[in-house]
């Protein structure tokens, strides 16, 4: 589909490749190494161990409201962390390991799809690489217990096939059907369907029908499926809301622009030059989708920015496309380099800290904040009853059952669905041995008067403040 490149155009992209694929080494080994270290690498680890844990026991994966714990992701991860996790110290490990194979197989699929697309094997090598160095240095999702990247890794395996034979039509099926799974494995992962029908449409209308209605199919059948196993509360947990604001939205999307700008300069050559070209548009119209959903997802609450992820992933297979035109030597082809280069090494230096300049940030990673950790986890394994913690690893790791989800069901009350008062009943009633919280809610707010009138603080670490209940009188 591309004309082949020189050998001074290879050895130059190789050379890059190389250079980045070795700065790219001591992240991933810090990765690895932090795999089983206890001590929580985001806020939704401890959630997705719990549900995973559920998924295993056969419990109520997507339990009532008044249960005040929540699920608004689909099924199918907990299940193989789930099945992982026989494998594995627990959960959390489990859905580390997943999420780091993931990535590799993400990276992978990245420079599969530009060979797909006809780039060379040094150019697509640079795009897998490229895109590896971007999830490392932009995100902090690579090797924590989240979903994303596995929901990445299965909708790109069945693209993959796609591109390589888009007039098939068991391949069209086989890639719609496998994004649709990706969509029950992390719900924002719509980008990639969409912008692959709508290229379909264009070059191969037969395939498009194909990969439109396998893709419906498989998705109602997983619904279907899913309502089957968990009844009605599937539906309302995957629905449950989410604040949305114009702030969040302007602010997510603009910091996302000003560390990416540099990598549309290329982009925007491929473009000028795409008229009816195959694979420059499946790039542009899979940036296009992707940068679209990843702005209008930005703006909702708790939102990261992995959800401009399928958008790295877009422009680093277009990366590949575009070494492909340029030779890397030229003025050109060293211009759109240090478009992707450059801001990858601002980042660098702008994030720099001492302390990674020794052994041990790399050998030993977070080595000393897991001691003090794991003294956290002790207090809260001790005390005898139930336990409810804003930051959830402590509790799965204490071994103390879910009991609150803070941030759904703030979002659950602040949208009138739920009341304040479902939660204060239980501080009231001293139901809990221990509680973690983050920061002491205001004296004069309602749950700050619920807990300093049943509780009083017992413990403040790094970790959050820990309450136990105040002694009753006996009169």
């Amino acid at each position: 589909m591309l004309s082949g490149v020189t050998a001074r155009r290879r050895n130059a992209v190789r050379a890059i490749t190389i250079v980045l694929a070795a700065a790219c080494v001591p992240a991933l080994v810090r990765i690895l190494l932090a795999v089983p270290v206890r001590i929580p690498l985001d806020p939704n680890e401890g959630w997705n161990a719990f549900h995973a844990a559920a998924a295993m026991a056969g419990g109520a994966l997507y339990p009532p409201a008044e249960s005040l714990y929540f699920n608004n992701y689909p099924p199918l991860s907990f299940y193989l962390v789930g099945f992982i996790g026989f494998f594995a110290p627990d959960y959390i490990v489990a859905g580390r390991a997943l999420s780091t194979a993931s990535f590799v197989w993400v990276v992978a699929c990245t420079g599969l799809a530009a060979r797909a697309l006809g780039a060379g094997r040094e150019s697509a090598a640079f795009a897998a690489v490229f895109l590896a160095a971007v999830l490392l240095r932009y995100s902090h999702y690579v090797g924590i217990d989240d979903p994303q990247l596995f929901g990445h890794a299965a909708a790109l395996t069945g693209t993959v096939a796609l591109l390589r034979r888009p007039e098939s039509a068991a391949a069209s099926a086989l890639a719609a059907v496998l994004c649709a799974c990706a969509l029950f494995i992390k719900p924002n992962l719509i980008a990639l369907p969409l912008a692959t029908v709508a290229w379909l449409a264009i070059f191969h209308r037969r395939s498009a029908a194909v990969y439109a209605i396998a893709g419906a199919l498989a998705a109602l059948g997983l619904l279907a499926g899913c309502v089957s196993l968990y009844g009605s509360d599937f539906v309302s947990h995957l629905l449950s809301p989410r604040a949305y604001s114009a702030s969040e939205l302007a602010g997510g999307s603009l910091k996302w622009f000003v560390k990416t700008a540099p990598f549309f300069l290329p982009l925007a050559w491929l473009a000028a030059r795409a008229r009816a070209d195959a694979p420059a548009l499946w790039c542009l119209v899979y940036i296009a989708v992707s940068v679209a959903f990843g702005t209008y997802f930005i703006g909702g609450a708790g939102v990261d920015q992995n959800v401009f992820f399928d958008a790295y992933i877009g422009l680093a297979v277009s990366a590949a496309i575009v070494l492909e035109r340029l030779d890397a030597s030229s003025v050109r082809g060293k211009l759109a380099v240090a478009c992707y280069l450059a801001p990858l090494f601002v980042s660098v230096v702008i994030d720099f800290q001492p302390g990674g300049l020794t052994p041990r940030y790399w050998l030993a990673p977070r080595e000393e904040a897991a001691r003090g950790f794991a003294e956290s986890l002790a207090f809260v394994r001790n005390r005898p009853g139930a336990a409810t913690c804003e930051e959830q690893a402590l509790c799965y790791w204490a071994g103390k059952d879910p009991s609150v989800d803070y941030v759904n069901f703030g979002q659950q009350v602040a949208a009138g669905r739920l009341k304040e008062s479902l939660l204060l009943a239980r501080i009231e009633a001293r139901r809990f041995d221990v509680i973690q919280l983050s920061r002491v809610p205001p004296s004069d707010s309602a749950p700050g008067h619920a807990l300093s009138a049943a509780y009083t603080e017992a413990r403040r670490d790094p970790w959050g403040i820990y309450f136990a209940p105040r002694v009753q009188l006996l009169r």
